[in-house]
């Protein structure tokens, strides 16, 4: 179950539990589509996450399967078994540090007792090693490489056991497991990951509004500063579905006493609903796959997409 808070002895105690890493690093790897820096976090805590839960299932067979070494007294078995009661010194178990058993180690035993094991084992492995050279030294990953073996191996293997086990209390939708089963498809190269991620993870936020909220944003006024100019408004926007999208340019020049020598222009996208911010390289992404993004019953729209980031001529700009 989900962590929980006990209070001794005028200490505040936290116990977390693999449901407790396991949404929290999917919440995080949606989010690293926005923030790049989420995704080591949403490595890490699904490793522990799925390390905590192999040894869940283990326990509920024999608790003894997550040791690494029985102690020659059996204290540990004592204190894994929750029998130190029975014990002549209960305080000797107190004192015993429980050791578990190594992921590859504690791989190869669940896949002695759970079937799913033997479809995930190559992927979970492979988690584990990227988990490992990020946490020992200065690691570095592929992003579409980890993108992929996460929708396509491991969060599968999370959702086949959490809906095997009633008793795993994951604080995940299934709405959310639909938008992560269509990230595999959209995940063509490194900035259409990263894009799928960054929509369905404002897509969620979107998700949380009241109709009410929604309404108010819809017919609110597009925000800008005095740098940037609305080349396109009113735009389906391709994480929430409302046409409250705008595509902004901003110009960078460079004068001297004779006038313009030089400049280009910058182009973004942003949702006035969502909040989802995107970038000239986002757009032409989209664009390039129109139909994927938007519905299609906004096909025509595509034109004033690609109007919206046109560049004007510089010599307005004189």
């Amino acid at each position: 179950m989900p962590y929980t808070v006990t209070y001794t002895s005028g200490r505040q105690e936290v116990t977390f539990s693999a449901e407790d890493f396991l949404s929290e690093a999917i919440s995080d790897f949606l989010e690293s589509g926005a923030k790049s820096s989420r995704l080591a976090s949403a490595i890490v805590k699904v490793a522990t996450g799925v390390e905590l839960l192999l040894k869940n299932m283990l326990e509920k067979v024999c608790p003894a399967l997550i040791l690494d070494k029985v102690d020659d007294a059996g204290l540990q078995i004592a204190k894994v078994f929750g029998i130190e009661k029975r014990l002549r010194l209960p305080s000797e178990a107190e004192k015993v540090d429980l050791r578990t058993v190594a992921f590859p180690i504690l791989l190869l035993r669940a896949g002695k007792f759970f079937d799913v094991i033997e479809q995930y084992a190559a992927a979970l492995t492979k988690l584990h090693k990227i988990r490992n050279s990020l946490v020992h030294h200065k690691g570095t990953v592929d992003v579409l490489e980890v993108n992929l073996l996460l929708v396509k191996s491991v969060f599968p293997f999370i959702e086949r056991v959490s809906k095997s086990d009633k008793s795993l209390e994951l604080r995940i939708s299934s709405t959310t497991w639909k938008r992560i089963r269509q990230l595999e498809a959209q995940s063509v190269d490194a900035l259409t990951s990263q894009l799928a991620k960054k929509i369905a993870y404002y897509s969620s936020l979107a998700g949380r509004l009241s109709k009410q909220k929604v309404s108010l944003l819809a017919q609110s006024e597009t925000e800008k500063d005095s740098e940037h100019e609305i080349t396109e408004d009113n735009l389906h926007c391709p994480a929430c579905g409302n046409e409250t999208a705008s595509i902004f340019q901003e110009a960078e020049a460079d004068y001297d006493e004779s006038g313009l020598v030089g400049g280009f222009f910058v182009f973004s996208m942003r949702c006035r609903v969502c909040g989802i911010e995107l970038d000239e390289d986002e757009i032409q992404c989209i664009i390039s796959d129109f139909g994927t993004y938007i519905d299609q019953s906004a096909a025509a729209e595509k034109q004033y997409w690609e109007l919206g980031i046109t560049p004007p001529d510089l010599s307005d700009y004189g």
